[in-house]
């Protein structure tokens, strides 16, 4: 609800109570009349959040509000002839909770209190319907409550001029979030504002275009072209021929087409039938003489869209797709709410009826009459019996001004009769997909699925398809029509994106064979002609930078959140950002030279794109984890320091759906290292916004104390970029407005020194801008000491700050815990014993050491002696470089948990080292779609960011 709607609401309640005021004489007669309609239709409380006259120690609290199973405030109410402030003010007043000014409601400031206490929570508002105190009534900043200040509106008049106050302090959205704070603070005198100004090195904006060789430009055509085509824009069935395939593709495909000939065998039958998998339900099915609803399930990007289209037009049998009539409905064209949307479908789905049986013409009266004809046999022998047999000729006249009316007003009738013609009289199966519908909240939706079922009540025969996200099909499933209906679920995991674009420019390849090379160009469907031997040097250059480059397909895909279309934006970023060179590419391909890319070019074509520096207002991948909000000065590390704390949740959790914390939880955690609340849920919108973090309700966009977040694949990268990348901390570092001018000045200096390269100017920016930054937060935090939970907080500092780095020291290891992620290297040189965590471990491909094992490595000096940063020899195993191939790690492990409809499980190594990943598709390689725990496998495994994989598996 919105602040005016709210208001004239308050204002139509004020004046219907005025009007009859002298008839609330008890206190139910308030609660009745003003207080629950307040609290429910002006401030947005539901009446099930509300839980009134609960027992407790103290007696009985009137009003409890609640939102996620949490208590947030009390409300004590009064009689209306119960006076609560000797105040005469007109306006509203802010006054001392134990001050005089209160005096006649110290009882009830009191009983209400109590209530807080027994319910752990520290807002109460005390009421009489016509007056409104709301308070603090705990406190953990060391001031006592009565020392703080209570917001007094003495009168309805006092609460509709100055409704904004009284909306922010009570209304659901506000006090989910706890604004209440912030208000009451500072009347109390507290502000957060900026100290100074802030300097960046460059303005927003500064970052200019850098300029392109004319062999870029040449090629700019080419660029647009092919990006396009491979995301599909231009032509969908370039998408259609380049899906990348799974098992779990192949065999939704495969009982879908079955179950797609058992329902056209219902309608006529077919002269032999195949078993399978799924043979029994579909028997049930065919039995029943009904049709079939799937959802069809997988994370946004998984390639929903594309699997349909492919499914009817390559994968179904000729024989059977031309009985079939495909109707498919894009929500993606919908602008509504849940209000109008049946009726957008229902003329959608009349649209799409008319063009695939009627094409560019509208049918004919005789062809309606057919679809009605039961309806025209019932006017013809029934009420309009006399004229059909009297003047044939205006029977029909009024009939087809009956059909017409149903065409214009009543679609959805409309619809139903044609999809029952569509089967018994034309013997075809209507196939209706309902796609993008996980675009919208969840209540568009529940919806549309609920539509669907409509259509499958009143239809019958009809095969339903409802792409959607497994995100929605949990919601569905917990609190909405899943539970009442029943409808096949099929997954389709996302695609690697290494596999999607080595599919796409595999096509692209195939095309340019087919060109007669005596022609010597290559017309684009643009029509532009372009060099053959430039658009084969172009499809390698493709292959070497994305194909042949492990570091960059896989950044594409975790900062993409694996959502393909967006990966495909991110390609073209990096592709045309002239930090790639690309021309350069061109060039030595032709000239028979060797291609390769570096990694600094190909971070800075990530990070900068078409820049020369990083501008986030061009970015929508990568995101400023430094940045401060000049009106909530705090760390400049506090985004990285949320996504290291959902990272260790995260890595704690076998099952993802427990990897979620709550925001309230999460700004407690925060508050207790000294940042406010207010500071935290500033940079969680933030994260959220440029989707580092995803909430557990996916149609949730803003970030309230109830909500439950998690860190995605791009928060996890965005951690790995702050803590290894120099080019990332580097551009970071020019454009964070910070509170030092002379240092903003300085950072520009040397990033403009024209005699010193690239990588010693990122070196030095990055140096200069972790002391600063590590100064800060040490101003601004302040860890517990000792406490577990905050363990990797208290190591994250050293983590990034230290710059000093040791090479080729040698040591031994003194003892390494898998399970708790680290151990200790003693030193030769010193006797010292050095930190190491498994992060380091795995990046040179290892995830357990033992005891006595020679080492060679690099380390950096901490306040808490030295920490390894880097490994280089293991006991004379060398690392030769980053592209080291590692011989597949087998080891034997025992299955601790499967969930077949969540499609995963653990195995633990009996080595002791860390728990490993088991996906689906591993176990369904083996022929296996379950599996019981404690049996013992061979496992062959490979090391994610999340942790170890299985990659294969051997059953005994």
């Amino acid at each position: 609800m919105d602040l005016d709607t709210a208001a004239e609401l308050f204002a139509e309640i004020a004046s219907e109570f005025s009007a009859d005021a002298n008839g609330a004489i008890t206190e139910e007669d308030v609660r009745f009349r003003l207080i629950n309609r307040i609290l429910t239709e002006v401030l947005g409380w539901e009446f099930k959040e509300i839980q009134t006259e609960k027992p407790n120690e103290s007696g009985f609290s009137d009003y409890l509000i609640q939102s996620n199973g949490r208590t947030r405030a009390i409300v004590e109410a009064k009689r209306t002839a119960a006076k609560l402030t000797t105040s005469k003010s007109r306006k509203l007043s802010f006054l001392k909770v134990g001050g005089s000014g209160l005096d006649d409601a110290r009882e009830g400031i009191k009983q209400a209190s109590s209530y807080c206490f027994e319910e752990g929570v520290d807002f109460a508002v005390l009421t009489n319907g016509t007056t409104w105190i709301a308070f603090r009534a705990s406190r953990t900043d060391g001031k006592k409550p009565a020392e703080g200040k209570a917001a007094v509106f003495n009168t309805l008049d006092i609460i509709k001029d100055n409704f904004q106050f009284f909306y922010e302090l009570l209304s659901r959205e506000h006090l989910v979030n706890r604004v209440y704070r912030a208000i009451l603070d500072e009347q109390e005198g507290f502000k957060i504002l900026p100290k100074e100004p802030l300097f960046s090195p460059y303005e927003l904006g500064a970052g200019k275009v850098v300029s392109r060789s004319d062999h870029t430009r040449d090629l700019e055509d080419v660029f647009d072209t092919f990006f396009s085509s491979i995301a599909g824009d231009q032509d969908n069935s370039l998408l259609i021929k380049c899906f990348v395939e799974s098992k779990e593709s192949q065999h939704a495909e495969k009982v879908l087409a079955r179950i797609t000939s058992e329902v056209l065998e219902q309608i006529e039958p077919m002269q032999t039938t195949t078993g399978g998998q799924l043979e029994s339900e579909i028997e049930r099915a065919a039995r029943a003489n009904r049709g079939e609803k799937v959802l069809l399930v997988g994370n946004k990007g998984s390639g929903k869209s594309t699997f349909v289209d492919r499914f009817f037009e390559l994968t179904l049998a000729d024989s059977m797709r031309r009985r079939c009539v495909v109707l498919k409905i894009d929500l993606k064209r919908y602008e509504g709410d849940v209000g109008g949307l049946s009726s957008w479908l229902d003329r959608q789905l009349q649209s799409q009826i008319n063009d695939k049986l009627y094409g560019e013409s509208p049918p004919s009266y005789d062809e309606l009459q057919g679809v009605f004809h039961s309806t025209y046999q019932s006017w013809a022998v029934g009420p309009h019996k006399h004229l059909h047999d009297s003047d044939p000729t205006a029977f029909k006249i009024k009939f087809g001004e009956h059909l017409q009316k149903i065409i214009d007003d009543r679609p959805h009738d409309y619809c139903t009769n044609q999809l029952v013609n569509i089967v018994k009289s034309r013997k075809r199966l209507p196939c209706i997909i309902f796609d993008n519908t996980d675009q919208f909240s969840s209540e568009v939706q529940q919806a549309v699925f609920q539509y669907a079922n409509a259509i499958y009540e009143q239809v019958g025969v009809c095969f339903l398809i409802v792409p959607i996200t497994d995100q929605t099909v949990w919601q569905l499933s917990k609190t909405g029509p899943l539970q009442s209906y029943e409808a096949k679920s099929f997954f389709l995991p996302v695609p690697s994106t290494k596999e999607v674009l080595a599919k796409r420019i595999e096509f692209l390849a195939s095309e340019v064979e087919k060109v007669d090379a005596s022609k010597g160009s290559y017309a684009l469907p643009n029509g532009i002609q372009v060099a053959l031997e430039d658009l084969r040097a172009f499809v390698r250059s493709l292959e070497e930078v994305f194909i042949n480059n492990e570091f960059v397909s896989r950044r594409i895909g975790y900062l993409s959140n694996f959502d393909i279309r967006r990966s495909l934006q991110l390609s073209k970023r990096i592709m045309t950002s002239p930090h790639i060179g690309i021309d350069d590419l061109i060039k030595v391909y032709l000239s028979r030279g060797a291609l390769q890319v570096g990694p600094d070019k190909l971070s800075m074509a990530i990070v900068n794109g078409q820049h020369s520096h990083f501008r986030q207002d061009q970015s929508e991948f990568i995101l400023n984890l430094f940045a401060i909000d000049p009106s909530l000065i705090s760390t400049p590390f506090l985004r990285l320091r949320i996504l290291v704390l959902l990272l260790d949740k995260q890595r704690s959790e076998h099952d993802p759906l427990d990897s979620f914390l709550v925001c309230g939880d999460i700004e407690q955690y925060f508050d207790v290292m000294g940042v406010p609340g207010q500071v935290t849920r500033a940079h969680l919108q933030a994260l959220l916004e440029a989707r580092l973090i995803e909430p557990y309700n996916p149609t949730v966009s803003n970030v309230i104390e109830g909500q439950s977040v998690s860190i995605t694949t791009s928060g996890e990268l965005h951690v790995e970029l702050a803590l290894h990348d120099i080019v990332y901390f580097a551009q970071m570092a020019l454009s964070t407005p910070i509170r030092d001018q002379d240092l903003a000045a300085l950072l520009k200096e040397v990033d403009q020194k024209t005699d010193w390269s690239r990588q010693r100017k990122d070196q030095e920016i990055r140096e200069k801008f972790v002391k600063y930054c590590a100064k800060e937060d040490r101003v601004f935090v302040k860890i517990p000491p000792g406490r577990e939970n905050y363990r990797n907080q208290l190591t994250l500092l050293d983590e990034i700050e230290a710059r000093q780095v040791t090479s080729g020291e040698k040591g031994k290891v003194k003892w390494f815990n898998v399970n708790a992620g680290y151990g200790f290297v003693t030193l030769n040189s010193t006797g010292e014993d050095a930190f190491l965590s498994l992060t380091v471990l795995e990046q040179f491909g290892f995830n357990r050491l033992e005891t006595g094992q020679a080492i060679v490595f690099k380390s950096i000096p901490t306040s808490r002696g030295p920490q390894i940063t880097e490994i280089s020899e293991i006991d004379n195993v060398e690392v030769a470089g980053p592209e080291l191939p590692q011989a597949p790690d087998l080891r034997l492990a025992k299955v601790v948990f499967y969930n077949p409809s969540k499609g995963f499980g653990f195995l633990r190594p009996d080595d002791g080292s860390r728990d490993i990943l088991l996906p689906r598709r591993i176990l369904n390689a083996v022929g296996l779609s379950d599996i019981n725990e404690g049996e013992t496998l061979l496992v062959e495994s490979a090391m994610e960011i999340k942790g170890p994989v299985a990659t294969a598996i051997a059953i005994s």
